[in-house]
């Protein structure tokens, strides 16, 4: 079996704690659920709630919520994804 790791990205938050409840995808209950069933999720990625925000969930899943570009007058980012390291660094 293929050990795949893989990242999800969606402009709409999906993890409660991570961003604002407003928000939140309306039906992130329904679309965590189908995420929890596969073991191959490492982070889900979002925007959409200005102020950002950050959570490791209980399935181990680092839900991370950008900043706004237009709140800053200098907005880059990026990413840095390694094969052998185990954990996700914010």
């Amino acid at each position: 079996m293929n050990e795949h790791k893989v990242i999800i990205y969606c402009h709409l938050p999906l993890h409660p704690e991570a961003a604002s409840p407003e928000a939140l995808l309306w039906n992130c209950k329904e679309v965590l659920d189908v995420i929890h069933g596969y073991k191959c999720k490492k982070a889900c990625f979002a925007g959409h709630d200005h102020k950002g925000g950050y959570k490791i969930n209980s399935h181990g899943i680092h839900h991370r919520v950008f900043e706004a570009a237009l709140e800053c007058s200098n907005a880059y980012g990026y990413i840095d994804v390694y094969h052998d390291e185990p954990s996700f660094r914010n």
